[in-house]
């Protein structure tokens, strides 16, 4: 089977200021195992502080084995470049702002996991100029007429207008060739707000600028949907729909007005709603690379990525019904597979195993051992004989500690609540990890 593929531009270094990197990280993670194959471009790779600290600094990071598997697809710009070293030395060779020099150890590791993989993907930048699709995209939903009716967007769009005019015009009267530029924009907000053009190289800088709270609020809104139009741009440019990071209720209004700037102009705003107790991204990251590849392409994820492009291409209630208990199924066959691989020993559900000779008579201990485990283990949790082994009576129990118990043990290693909305044309992660228009799940913390 083949896997949706979807842009993910949270590694782009113009989000560090409108997410964490809690969130970064929960984000790509939680992308790899139910939105499918991550497409990402090429300098992101390097210039992105969260993703080097991922792919190098992270205890057990996966990201390799992702890239290996296929799972993580780079975006090269030049069609000659075959490898991750030569598209870093293409890049550094450009002296784009941003490219410290670990990221030639991120090329080395990245190539070096390439190595001999038949799984491993590339998809090439196509010939079409973004400059122009950013300028369509970004003057259809940032200076159009609004088709979303959230009060509160409505009345940031009335205070935002002179800003908005003034600033794009002014950016679209500066980009070459008829075209508009991300980075021209910025230095238009800096013009705007009297800041000198070298806050435009960090827009945490533009930000500065505003006069008082609400006008810092619309500005740093304003900046992050610009960012948003970027992504959205790229993606369309390569044949993508974007996953967009750090949303909050405002942001998905907005990113419904992104979508209408698009080719999809009736969206199917009926979604499938379901929610799971998940595990913290420290469980999820405990389990060896290569388990979380073999859970995501075993039978269970392969008949939940199919039941999500089925209901996607043709929502209905049968097909909705099917996806949710493929969901279901696949998400438990994760939880499993943290339960028997996972280096944590606070999972909301644990594996304890009892070793008890199988005759009490000639061990009378047994029978003590065995009343005192049942009589502890009742106190502190609800437990499941999985099965026994002859001669000796080993008990692998299946451990889901009380709710008292968890609370004791939330310090240490958090579980999560998965709530899951998904739609025909869009996929909502609201408070903390992103969205994807026309993809599948979201994710929000409880």
């Amino acid at each position: 089977m083949r896997f949706p593929e979807i842009y993910f531009g949270s590694p782009d270094g113009q989000m560090l200021p409108f997410l964490n990197e809690r969130e970064f990280r929960r984000g790509l993670v939680l992308s790899v195992l139910f939105q499918g194959d991550l497409v990402i471009p090429d300098v992101f790779f390097f210039d992105s502080p969260y993703l080097r600290r991922f792919i190098l600094h992270e205890r057990r990071s996966p990201f390799s084995t992702w890239v290996k598997s296929g799972m993580i697809v780079p975006a090269f710009r030049d069609s000659g470049d075959k490898s991750f070293m030569q598209c870093f030395e293409r890049i550094t060779a450009s002296n784009i702002v941003g490219v410290p020099e670990e990221a030639a150890d991120i090329a080395k590791l990245l190539d070096k996991a390439c190595l001999l993989s038949r799984e491993a993907r590339t998809v090439y930048w196509p010939k079409e100029r973004f400059d122009l699709g950013y300028k369509t995209v970004t003057t259809q939903a940032m200076m159009g007429e609004l088709a979303v009716d959230d009060p509160r967007l409505i009345e940031l769009w009335a205070r935002t207008e002179n800003l908005r005019i003034e600033c794009f015009n002014d950016a679209l009267a500066n980009s070459p060739d008829s075209g508009l530029r991300r980075g021209e924009l910025y230095k238009s907000i800096a013009r705007y707000y009297k800041l000198s053009e070298t806050a435009a190289d960090d827009i945490r800088q533009l930000m500065d600028g505003a006069s008082g709270p609400e006008d810092h609020a619309d500005l740093r809104y304003i900046l992050k949907w610009t960012n948003y139009c970027y992504h959205y741009n790229q993606g369309k440019m390569l044949g993508l729909m974007p996953s967009l990071q750090s949303l909050d209720a405002l942001d998905v209004s907005f990113s419904r007005q992104l979508n209408r700037s698009g080719v999809n102009s009736d969206p199917c705003n009926e979604a499938i709603e379901q929610s799971f107790d998940f595990y913290s991204l420290d469980h999820l990251l405990s389990v060896p690379a290569g388990k979380l590849v073999e859970v995501r392409n075993s039978d269970k994820g392969v008949l939940y990525f199919s039941a999500l492009q089925t209901y996607q291409a043709n929502p209905n209630d049968e097909t909705g019904g099917q996806l949710r208990e493929r969901l279901t199924q696949y998400a438990d066959s994760i939880r499993l597979t943290v339960v028997t691989s996972g280096a944590s020993v606070v999972n909301p559900d644990l594996l304890l195993t009892l070793i008890l000779p199988t005759n009490p008579a000639s061990n009378p201990a047994a029978i003590l051992t065995r009343e005192l485990a049942e009589f502890f283990l009742g106190k502190i949790a609800d437990y499941t004989l999985l099965r026994s082994v002859s001669k000796y009576t080993t008990m692998f129990l299946r451990i889901a500690p009380k709710s008292a118990v968890r609370t004791l043990l939330r310090p240490l290693g958090r579980s999560e609540v998965i709530k899951t909305s998904i739609t025909q044309d869009q996929m909502r992660l609201i408070n903390g990890t992103s969205e994807t228009i026309r993809s599948d799940v979201s994710y929000r913390d409880s």
